[in-house]
This record gives C-alpha cells, structure tokens and sequence, in this order.
C-alpha cells in the first residue's frame, strides 16, 4: 500500500490517493480533479509516499491510474523480500514506467537478490527457490544448495543496489502485459464469479482478454470494454472461469444461460449472504426450476419471498420445524398423534409448498412474478444487457 499526489495537467487541483482502492472510488477521487476516465495517462504524479522508495521514480511523470491501482494490486500481495527484489531489479533495468513494473512483477523468478552473504547454503537455497517457485521433499535433499551458492556468485554479475546485490537467472522475460488489457490476477478472495470477456471479431487462437473479478462496480465492464476497443458488450464473447460461494448444482444452471448483468447482480447478493442463506437459495433454486442465471439472480435478491425449512425429508420432520418456529404445539395438540401429513399437505396446497434439493420450500408470492417480473413503467426491461 503506498499514497499518490496526482494531479491534472490541464487543472490546478490535485488528489491525494492511496493504493490500492475499488475501482469506483478511485474514479470518485479522479473526478474530483476532473479527469473523468482512468484508462489513459492523463495524470500527474506530485508526490509518492515513501513505503515503496523505489516508486519515487515515477514523481514528476504522466501515469495511467488504472495501472498504478494494478500495479499497487500485485505489490500488495508481496512479502519483504519480493518487495526488495522489485524494487532491486527496477533500479538496475532503469524501469522508468508502470507498463514495465507490472510485467516485472511477473518475472521476479528471473532474478535473486541476496542481501547477506555469510551463509552460502541459504543463497543457493534461495536461488532455487525463485527460478523454481517452490521446492520438493526430494529436492531438499538431492541438491547440494552450498555449491549452487558458490556457482550463482563465481559465475554470474551480480548488480549492487540500495537492497542488496542482484543476480539475473537468465530465464528471460515474459511481457504479459501488452499496455492495454491487464493479465488475470485475483486480486480478492471474496469475488464470488470470475469472467473474462473478449471480442467477437478476435478470430485468434489466444484472443485478448479483460478480466472481471465479480461483483464489480459498472465502471469495471466499462473499462474494459474500451480496453477491448468495442462499444458494447453485444460484440463481445463473455466466459465464465471460476465460481465461489454458490453451490456446486447451481453452477451448471449459471453455465447454461448467462449474462453480464445477471452474473454481477447475483454475485452482488450472494456476496452478502450468509451460510444459511447460500444454502437456502439452492433449495429455492430447485424448487422454483431455475434455468438460467438470470432467474437465479431474481431468486437471490427476492429470498426473503420464500420460505425454507433446511434437510427436511419427510412430513413429520418438516411438520416439526413449522410447528416449533411458529411458536410450538396448541395445549390440546398432542406430538404423538399429530398428523404432520395432512398439515403439510395443507401447505402444499394453499401455499405451493414443494419438497425439493436440500429441504422443503413454499412462496409467500407468485414464482413467476418473481423470476420474470414484468417491464418497469419506464420501459426498460431486466433481462439485463
């Protein structure tokens, strides 16, 4: 995390940022020194606070804010020493923009910095572990660490900075970022579904991608949207990656037929949900015969309509929970001899109550209504985009 003074070049107003932050609040703080889009580099660095030293470089420069907040994104999720190497290899390359620093975070396998050379064992350990990103059982003890050590110092110029000394892996460099569409990173745990749109007319066999990390705030589609160089979301191909949080029967559902806004509507609510909800609106899902995402995502925000009485399997046990959350049995009603069958079925019958996936389920208002209501006095429809 690290805090910018930008300016607009073209106001005398300035901003003071801290990174990384939403989407949307970022847009709020850039509006406010009237630069209305963040896709361009049409900002100012002032001033760079000094958690990461090494960003001071860019003080003085015209930056994209978007890719200050990608870049602040990846830099958050380093440890200290990945953090020093950074900053080592971006003042031994001379990276003087943000393009270059983001696809650096990419490559820091390509490089080790060692910082204290008292324990040889320790640097070929080290050194290891960054060209592999990770280490075996085995490993541990088939390589002789103290003599990788001694080869990566007598064999290799290793560069001095203000962290320690850097020594190249010459493993090359992967430019994964082209300065446009950013490459996919989950820069949240609790995103709910992960999409990747790109444009119809990309014949390519690996086309362009603009990641979304769902919910996301309407300016992310829009963003990307012009990233991908495309008018609207009609021109484009949308994929779902990844789902969190929603039950597993629902994500074939979800696959069969979605859009853009019923997926981020319905990770939107899931994403306030508790346990106990998640579960009910699998139950709901089923016993309303949910086919699209966009039906699910009507369910989700109108749960409170329906009804749920979790793992019940028969009429006595649901009969049972009915009965006790409505405040227990009548003095002269006896468990025993109850007949849960006929009161249940009552239920059913008045109320449209439906054994279904994960317990039972009723509506207190009409199924229909709810997953497709109809068109708003205004005309616009919700189907979504």
């Amino acid at each position: 995390m690290f805090s910018m003074r930008l300016s607009n070049p073209f106001e005398q107003d300035c901003v003071q940022i801290t990174f990384p932050l939403p989407d949307d609040e970022l847009m709020e703080k850039l509006n406010t020194i009237g630069v209305v889009d963040s896709i361009d580099s049409n900002c100012y660095v002032d001033l760079c606070s000094r958690e990461i030293p090494l960003l001071s470089i860019l003080e003085n420069q015209p930056v994209n804010a978007d890719e200050i907040n990608y870049l602040a994104r990846r830099l958050d999720s380093f440890g200290k020493y990945e953090l020093a190497k950074f900053q080592s290899a971006v003042y031994v390359l001379d990276a003087t923009n943000v393009g270059e620093m983001i696809n650096l975070t990419f490559n820091l396998h390509n490089y080790t910095l060692i910082q204290s050379f008292h324990d040889m064992t320790a640097i070929g350990f080290q050194n290891f572990m960054d060209k592999n990103i990770g280490i075996t059982e085995d490993e541990k003890t088939r390589y002789d660490f103290h003599a990788l050590g001694l080869e990566l110092i007598m064999s290799t110029h290793g560069d001095i900075t203000p962290f320690g000394v850097l020594y190249e892996n010459e493993m090359g460099m992967d430019l994964v970022y082209d300065g446009k569409l950013f490459p996919a990173y989950v820069y949240k745990s609790d995103y709910i579904i992960s999409i990747y749109i790109t444009r119809k007319d990309d014949a390519s066999e690996d086309p362009k991608a603009a990641w979304l990390y769902l919910p996301e705030p309407d300016c992310c589609v829009d963003k990307a949207l012009m990233r991908l160089g495309v008018n609207s979301l009609d021109e484009c191909s949308l994929y779902i990656e990844d789902i969190n949080r929603i039950p597993s029967p629902l994500h074939e559902i979800i696959n069969r037929d979605f859009d853009y806004n019923s997926l981020n509507r319905l990770s939107r609510v899931v994403s306030q949900f508790s346990d106990y909800e998640i579960t009910k609106l699998r139950a709901v899902a089923d016993y309303a015969n949910a086919f699209t995402a966009y039906e699910i995502a009507q369910l989700a925000e109108n749960l409170d309509w329906f009804h749920y009485v979790p793992n019940a399997r028969t009429y006595e046990a649901c009969g049972k929970y009915l009965i006790m959350e409505a405040g227990g049995f009548k003095p002269e009603e006896n468990p025993e001899y109850f007949d849960f069958k006929r009161y249940i079925d009552e239920i059913i019958c008045e109320k449209n109550g439906r054994f279904c996936k994960g317990g039972f389920a009723y509506s207190m208002a009409d199924i229909d209504e709810i997953m497709h209501p109809k068109e708003q006095e205004n005309g616009i429809s919700m189907n979504g985009m």
